[in-house]
């Protein structure tokens, strides 16, 4: 069918073009300009991610099919055009999108689009305008603790990556983790998002307990104010093993007890009301040893192992009697047993996961030594 404009009017501010059809058994068309809808005018686009343009579809008196043409220009008279795209088809839902990608930085842009229907171009909608900010960039950051194939102790243990190198206009970086049970990470068992750290790294602690077993982890970091993110990290994968590994505790107040023979296994513990109990095998069979002026008042401490700021920090905090197994404590138990940072201002939080274990004699050590025997560690909610 052959058609041709008629006439163009602005009706109402919308650009009006009259098609007259061919035949004379069928109506003219009008059909409005299709109107900008997005981005906003001057919005910041980021540099390495393509924008997408969109339109409200052109009103018309028909329901013949549009099609559109997309133009993004340098100038508001659209005399040096940089992009176009012809024919897209009409979208659903009243309106519709074009993609332009590889658009140079640093610059400010200019766009409208018109409808085609029966072969003939309308009008072009008013300009709107976006900026292409310079790109921002990451390099890959290193995936640091719990490195590939380690075992990491603990139901709750700290990742903690590399602080990676990056150019643009970065702002406040943030990084996501994630930690899954295969290396496809689907599904993911647990991810958050923390701020970037200081000192070259970045720490993040699940907020729940991991399974033990084989798992996997990763990271990347991420710049909220432009939606650019980063490269992930290597996939590492590592062993979530129950218990801490003492070998890697900073000891604030008692010896390092790491090859003391372990010859005790703990049977129950629990933080209830005012008391930290520790019961174990061996509760009330270690030798007994004078407490200061009381011969034979002393059996052992509890100990405590908090993780603060990323690094396990062990004690030995109360001391009990033969066959004691819960202790009255409070919740400054680090100002009541420990004289130094950051144990000493440390106090467990509701729910806050901490380990525990018992030791002969070790507060003061090493006076009042006896046979150096532990037991094993384990975590419990405060």
């Amino acid at each position: 069918m052959k058609a041709t404009i008629a006439a163009t009017f602005v009706a109402g501010g919308i650009a009006l073009a009259l098609i007259a059809c061919g035949s004379p058994n069928k109506p003219s068309v009008s059909f409005a300009s299709p109107a900008a809808a997005g981005p906003a005018a001057g919005t910041s686009v980021p540099g390495n991610q393509p924008v997408t343009l969109t339109i409200a579809n052109a009103v018309r008196t028909s329901n013949q099919t549009a099609t559109y043409t997309f133009e993004v220009a340098r100038d508001g008279g659209f005399a040096n055009i940089v992009a176009r795209q012809d024919d897209v088809a009409e979208g659903a839902n009243g309106t519709t999108s074009a993609q332009f990608s590889n658009l140079p930085a640093d610059q400010t842009y200019f766009w409208h689009a018109r409808a085609k229907i029966d072969g003939t171009d309308g009008v072009f909608s008013s300009p709107g305008t976006f900026k292409v900010n310079t790109p921002v960039v990451f390099d890959k950051p290193n995936a640091l603790t719990p490195g590939a194939e380690a075992d990491a102790f603990g139901p709750r243990p700290v990742f903690t990556v590399s602080n990676p190198s990056r150019s643009g206009p970065v702002t406040a970086v943030v990084y996501e983790f994630q930690i899954a049970s295969n290396s496809t990470f689907s599904p993911v068992l647990t991810q958050g998002t923390v701020p970037e750290g200081g000192g070259g790294q970045t720490s993040f602690q699940p907020s729940i307990d991991l399974p033990e077993g084989s798992l996997y982890w990763r990271a990347r970091p991420t710049d909220p104010a432009s939606s650019s993110q980063g490269p992930y990290t290597d996939t590492v994968h590592f062993n979530r093993k129950q218990g801490v590994d003492l070998s890697q505790v900073v000891y604030l107040k008692g010896p390092n007890v790491a090859n003391w023979a372990q010859t005790s296994t703990i049977t129950n513990a629990y933080h209830s009301g005012d008391s930290l109990c520790i019961f174990h095998t061996k509760l009330g069979q270690w030798p007994a040893t004078a407490f200061f002026d009381t011969p034979g008042a002393l059996e052992g401490n509890q100990w405590v192992i908090a993780n603060i700021g990323g690094t396990w920090y062990a004690g030995a905090a109360d001391w009990y009697r033969p066959g004691q197994g819960c202790k009255g404590v409070n919740n400054n138990i680090g100002v009541d047993s420990f004289d130094k940072q950051p144990l000493h201002s440390w106090h467990p939080h509701p729910g806050e996961t901490i380990g525990v274990m018992s030791t002969t004699p070790a507060r003061l050590y090493p006076a009042m030594k006896t046979l150096d025997q532990r037991t094993n560690v384990v975590f419990i909610q405060w």
